[in-house]
């Protein structure tokens, strides 16, 4: 069955200039009684005639009634449906409106209707004076002035229109939004039909001739209590208390609509599309449509107060514990240490997502959430370090992460977001792990299960400037994607390591690519991964043992011996590619040994298709972690060979070929080993035999007895070799 693949940000959406219909300021009309919001679509013949119209159709229907079942306005809004075969178009919207009202206006029009939570929150933020405009003059959309009841709820002129380019690769189908190579069409029609609705920017910007502000422009900021009411700023969010709660990043200058959400987690909202990814609409999307007039069903966006236990209703307002498709924001900015515990016992619910934060720490400060027991289950993601510093601890439970956004650690440049799993911790995410996004992330893993499902990834420093750290020293952490150390699957990014020591136990199914900025430090445990790419400048640091499990696909055995030689640097190991942090103070006698399945009787024993990476002995050919006459034997049918050999075949100086200057590495390690068994007397011989058949003189040949390989524990290095058949992958 094909897998999908979950690519990274692919191409940028195209945005066009939004054009907007000019309508005369009307009168105040009240609205008539309706059953609730209802989205009346028509479509143009440029859709009609298309051979998918039917796709088209029924795909924006499902979006318009994803609206419709948010918002509790007795009105109905008429949206027309355009395509466009222009290849520049991927999705824009028109929105007519009206203009010419004061800021006085435009607040009393909104508390007037108030009627959420949101709206007392957000409403609340405004003051009566000073005007945050100086003077400005701000617009309505029609859609704007029938929720709030300035224009009949029912007319019949158009509120709006959707266009899309008929030249993108879209996905239609509602059960299936993620399909890799195509777009979600559902998203962007969520996306547009409520930006036709009136969630735009006006800034002070010129439309038609008149520079407005919008009411959605009073919900932009950069820091508590500074609004942002200009093009240029940057580092500008939206937030409903008066810039407290960062809840979504507002797209920066010269990225597309200033009030789409900036790239990074998959939304609606978003100004950028990726291809593969559903583009859901979040509770901080809805609440963005709630504060520019319309009326949430139910709000979804809660936040946590002071200290102490999640499972208290007084320790969130509203004064509920998050429930079923709820956001929870643990974001502090007083400069004090918060601690929560998780101790939610309850009916099970699955929550939209969870973002701790501390803003403005001044030292060791922090927002931690600990968890020991229950569960925690999200659809959306769950971010630790959004723009401050945060902590997640997990000694015990479970903690289920679902959708297409999973774990951000670090998100916001500046930003610190640390996962700590321990014990019998368990973190599930069927989506990516991103340690490290803009920000520094730090992953911790001394015990627990860490499982990234459904071909997702994990990623370590995904931007430039960012950086990222996973320390897996107990536990298991198993990928089913592949791994990504410096970068994201398509571009380098920041500085990024990923540490396996101790008892640590790492599968990944896929690829380990290590970018310039990336290292990969194997000082212990088990390591098995699906493959290995190393760009220029990338590391791996060799000190234990690493499995290649390449299953029946390419063989990478030249790759893996030309890395090792690159680190080998004349026997320094410290060379790009693959080192030894361990050989560089024993490279008198350790060095890097690497077999293959495919060697000719499969010496080293591994199951078919994989490849070992090991520090060993020198002379150690088959890597069972001794150099005796098995070793001796393999090197001697090579010696003085004509053609190129590895590792494997007796090069123990990584100089292709196999010589006497091999053979003397190798009878200056022979006879150590770690069993108890010593070397027998004929080995010997045969070695002695060799050497002076060959003219090699040997200074020292050991007697029989048991050095022993065990000296490499005084590294703190534990190997473990896996030699039984183990399944392959399909």
């Amino acid at each position: 069955m094909p897998q999908k693949i979950r690519p990274n940000r692919a191409r940028r959406k195209t945005h066009l200039l939004r054009s907007c219909a000019i309508a005369a300021v009307s009168g105040l009309v009240f609205a008539a009684p309706s059953p609730g919001l209802s989205i009346n679509l028509s479509y143009d013949s440029s859709v009609t005639a298309l051979s998918y119209a039917s796709s088209v159709e029924t795909a924006t229907q499902y979006a318009a009634n994803q609206i419709q079942s948010l918002f509790s306005d007795n009105i109905t809004l008429n949206i027309n449906v355009v395509a466009s075969s222009s290849s520049s178009v991927f999705g824009h919207s028109t929105t007519p409106f009206h203009y010419s009202y004061s800021y006085s206006t435009v607040r009393s029009d909104l508390l007037a209707t108030s009627q959420t939570t949101t709206d007392t929150t957000a409403y609340a933020t405004l003051p009566a004076s000073p005007d945050p405009t100086d003077g400005g003059s701000f617009f309505f959309s029609t859609s704007e002035q029938k929720a709030l009841g300035l224009i009949a709820a029912n007319g019949t002129a158009n509120d709006g229109t959707f266009t899309f380019g008929d030249t993108v690769n879209w996905d239609f189908n509602s059960s299936d939004r993620d399909i890799p190579g195509e777009y979600d069409f559902i998203g962007d029609a969520e996306h547009e039909i409520t930006e036709a609705m009136g969630r735009i920017p006006g800034l002070d910007q010129s439309f038609s001739g008149h520079s407005l502000y919008s009411d959605y422009d009073l919900f932009r900021y950069t820091a508590p209590g500074v609004r942002s009411m200009n093009t240029t700023d940057s580092g500008v969010y939206f937030s409903i208390d008066g810039g407290v709660t960062d809840l979504m990043d507002d797209n920066p200058p010269g990225g597309g609509d200033l009030d789409d959400w900036a790239t990074g987690i998959a939304d609606s909202f978003d100004s950028v599309f990726v291809e593969g990814t559903e583009n859901d609409i979040s509770p901080v999307d809805v609440a963005a449509v709630d504060v520019i007039g319309f009326h949430a069903i139910t709000p979804h966006i809660l936040n946590h107060v002071g200290n102490g236990t999640w499972n208290t209703a007084a320790s969130w307002t509203p004064g509920n514990v998050p429930g079923n498709g709820d956001a929870a924001y643990l974001t502090y900015d007083d400069g004090a240490n918060h601690n929560i515990t998780y101790d939610y016992t309850g009916s099970a619910v699955t929550l939209y997502s969870v973002t701790l934060d501390l803003d403005n720490a001044t030292g060791s400060e922090s927002s931690e959430l600990s968890m020991s027991a229950n569960n925690l289950t999200v659809n959306g993601y769950e971010t630790i370090g959004h723009i401050g510093v945060g902590f997640f601890n997990q000694s015990g439970g479970v903690n289920t992460i679902n959708g297409e956004n999973g774990l951000f650690l670090g998100f916001n440049p500046g930003s610190t977001g640390t996962y700590g799993l321990s014990g019998s911790g368990t973190l599930a995410a069927n989506a990516n792990e991103t340690v490290g996004y803009k920000g520094a992330g730090v992953f911790n893993q001394s015990g627990g299960t860490n499982t990234i499902g459904g071909s997702h990834n994990l990623i370590l420093a995904y931007n430039t400037g960012s950086s990222g750290a996973y320390t897996l020293s107990g536990g298991s952490a198993t990928v089913t994607g592949s791994v990504f150390v410096g970068g994201s699957s398509s571009t380098a990014g920041g500085t990024g390591t990923l540490t396996v020591s101790n008892t640590g136990h790492l599968t990944v199914d896929g690829a380990v690519k290590v970018y310039g900025a990336g290292r990969v430090n194997i000082d212990g445990g088990t390591s098995t991964i699906g493959g290995l790419s190393i760009a220029s400048g990338g590391v791996v640091n060799v000190n234990g043992a690493l499995i290649i499990d390449y299953g029946s696909g390419f063989d990478p055995i030249s790759s893996v011996a030309a890395w090792i030689t690159s680190g080998y640097a004349g026997g320094a190991w410290n060379g790009p590619g693959i080192i030894s942090t361990a050989a560089q103070t024993n490279g008198g006698s350790y060095g890097i040994g690497y077999a293959d399945s495919a060697d000719p009787g499969n010496p080293a024993g591994l199951s078919s298709g994989e490849i070992e990476i090991a520090y060993t002995l020198l002379g150690d050919a088959n890597l069972d972690y001794k150099v005796n006459g098995a070793d001796f034997t393999l090197m001697a049918a090579n010696f003085n060979d004509a053609v190129t050999h590895g590792w494997d075949k007796g090069d123990f100086n990584y100089s292709g070929a196999v010589n006497g200057d091999d053979f003397v590495l190798l009878a200056d390690n022979f006879n150590q080993f770690a069993s108890q068994s010593a070397v027998s007397a004929a080995d010997l011989a045969a070695l002695n035999s060799f050497a002076g058949s060959n003219g090699i003189s040997l200074a020292n040949v050991p007697e029989p007895a048991c050095v022993g390989i065990t000296a490499i524990a005084g590294l703190g290095i534990i190997f473990r070799r896996r030699r039984s058949p183990s399944p392959r992958r399909t």
